[in-house]
């Protein structure tokens, strides 16, 4: 939020955020106010469990960019209880949002402000190296699109595999087609430089290849990616497993 509060402020698009009182006291006027057009959520509506459950439910639909049209559609295509949710979630965030109004922008619309506000911005044509993320939530995903829009230049490192494994880097190759498709939308270039790994040893390669096939025939000669320790109690083993970690990482091994 350190990038969000500098760009809002420098393009004089600044708002005052509520806290997490102001939030709380928001959603106890909104469940107050929508108590009576709900089917499922009234049944407990007022107690502290209940209003912290809807502000975490708002917050994740902020996160994803989902309003409360697409709710209402949603619950119209839905049956039974799953309908009468979505039916009550639009109804609760639009009510939230009419009393975020009157008090103040939730810090849950700073990342989208942000990617309103950005491209005109002097970090809209600065220089971003992104790092650690497999994947980015819809808005996180707007403010990204605003900057390469705007000329930005992105340096993104991914962690994927060559051969595919949707099923371990599926969250990490589904965005790199994405920032393929949005650099194409852009009209900007986009390059693609693959590192490759340092090939594994044969003791390490069997060992991760035969992990669960307890049928497996004789294992390869020893060699020194593959070692077998004792610890004294879990702390230790633990311990002796992040300074090994640490010490691949700061080598430069992606994780």
């Amino acid at each position: 939020t350190g990038l969000a509060r500098r760009v809002i402020a420098r393009t004089g698009a600044g708002r005052t955020f509520m806290d997490g009182a102001g939030r709380f006291l928001c959603m106890t006027t909104a469940a107050e106010a929508c108590a009576g057009s709900l089917r499922v959520y009234d049944k407990s509506a007022g107690s502290v469990r209940h209003l912290d459950s809807l502000l975490s439910a708002v917050q994740e639909l902020k996160n994803a960019g989902i309003g409360s049209d697409a709710l209402n559609e949603a619950a119209g295509s839905a049956q039974g209880m799953l309908g009468d949710k979505l039916r009550d979630l639009s109804v609760i965030l639009e009510a939230y949002t009419a009393a975020e109004g009157r008090s103040g922008a939730d810090p849950a619309d700073m990342i989208e402000l942000l990617a309103s506000v950005i491209g005109r911005s002097p970090e809209g044509t600065g220089t971003f190296f992104i790092d650690g993320f497999s994947d980015f939530t819809e808005l996180e995903k707007n403010v990204l699109r605003s900057l390469m829009c705007a000329g930005a230049e992105l340096t993104v490192c991914l962690t994927v595999s060559p051969e595919g494994h949707e099923d371990v880097f599926g969250p990490a190759i589904s965005t790199r087609r994405w920032f393929s498709d949005t650099a194409r939308s852009c009209g900007i270039p986009l390059r693609e430089e693959w590192m490759e790994p340092e090939p594994a040893g044969t003791a390490l390669r069997y060992f991760c290849e035969h992990l669960f096939d307890f049928s497996a025939g004789d294992a390869p000669p020893a060699d020194d990616t593959l070692r077998l320790v004792s610890a004294a109690d879990i702390y230790e083993e633990c311990e002796l497993a992040a300074s090994a970690m640490s010490a691949l990482a700061r080598g430069g091994v992606r994780y």
